[in-house]
């Protein structure tokens, strides 16, 4: 067989399995649009017979009875009308689900459901009431993944069920919750619900950093006397990290206890403390935050520069002058400045 031959032959082969994975391609595109289209369809239709249970007009078991045992649909759509509906018109709705049986599907999704349908049904649990539901939230949160585990707690809570600050924090340390935006609000969640275990929990030894920053975070919400002093008690820590998120927890709001030791976070031995410090929402009447900040003109690291600078331009001093022309007090061009004396 001549070399041609063989080139011709390999072509052919080549652009026929071409053709063939591109009608394979394009039969599944139309596949997944069909199906697509169904799903939309079938959305519509239950959003349509919420209206109709709201209202008052059809028999809820005759209205859902096509689509009650499809788990991803009515968690979608529950999630969905949970988003807009509140109040009796959502109790109307969720007590029409439960007659139909809906609530089983969900529970029984929850736990030996895999992929979106179980993630979607324990978020969707959460709106509704019953210990069945609670006691379904509780073994999904011990026995499924960090996505999972994180809805039911949240849906836990949000069926009226008790989460302790203490297996949050569990789940953290042994990292089945991953660190996230979702994993912090359910912890302010959890800490607002139980301020006194989140105060308990802080004077714990064996926390990670990352750990008691996200605790710090969360009980910075809390403003009662308590939560504030063991806040100012990580003011102290060994750790610079938690240093300065207890600095930036409480420099939001500038409890009393703290404005004393301001000055002290501005001369930290660690930059992101000194940094922290500058943050802080005090005023010049606050004991050394000006002098503190103008010092900080002169750190070695740029970012503590800028946000000294930033500070300082929010409280009317300028600096365009450098640090020296404030400590000197020169006037900035063009209008007389406010100047700080060391």
């Amino acid at each position: 067989m001549r070399a041609v031959t063989v080139v011709w032959i390999a072509a052919l082969v080549l652009a026929s399995a071409a053709v063939f994975w591109m009608s394979v391609l394009i039969v599944l595109r139309l596949f997944s649009q069909r199906r697509a289209a169904r799903r939309a369809a079938a959305r519509m239709a239950v959003d349509a017979a919420f209206v109709d249970i709201l209202q008052g007009r059809e028999d809820s078991r005759r209205i859902l009875a096509p689509y009650r045992t499809d788990a991803l649909l009515m968690a979608e759509s529950l999630l969905s009308l949970v988003a807009m509906v509140r109040g009796d018109d959502l109790d109307v709705v969720v007590h029409a689900l439960c007659r139909a049986g809906v609530d089983r599907v969900l529970r029984d999704c929850a736990i030996s459901g895999i992929g979106p349908s179980r993630l979607a049904s324990v978020e969707a649990l959460g709106a509704l009431p019953g210990s069945a539901t609670r006691a379904v939230l509780l073994q999904a949160a011990r026995r499924g993944g960090g996505r999972v585990r994180l809805a039911a707690l949240r849906s836990l809570l949000q069926a009226g069920g008790a989460v302790p600050v203490a297996r949050v924090l569990g789940h953290i340390e042994r990292k089945q919750l991953l660190l996230s935006a979702g994993l912090a609000e359910l912890l302010q969640l959890v800490v607002a619900a139980d301020p006194p275990g989140a105060i308990a929990a802080m004077g714990r030894k064996d926390l990670a950093p990352r750990t008691r920053i996200l605790l710090i975070e969360a009980l910075s919400a809390i403003h009662s006397p308590e939560a504030v002093a063991a806040l100012i008690g990580e003011t102290e820590s060994p750790r610079a990290e938690v240093r300065a998120a207890a600095v930036v927890a409480l420099g939001k709001t500038m409890p009393p206890g703290f404005a004393p030791l301001l000055p002290k976070a501005l001369r930290d031995p660690d930059w992101r403390v000194r940094c922290a410090g500058a943050q802080a929402n005090a005023d010049e009447q606050t004991a050394g935050f000006v002098n503190g900040l103008i010092l900080l003109l002169m750190d070695h690291v740029w970012l503590v520069r800028f946000t000294a600078e930033a500070s300082l331009s929010r409280l009317g001093i300028e600096t365009q002058h450098g640090p020296a022309a404030v400590l000197l007090g020169a006037p900035a061009a063009g209008r007389p400045a406010r100047t700080a004396r060391a």
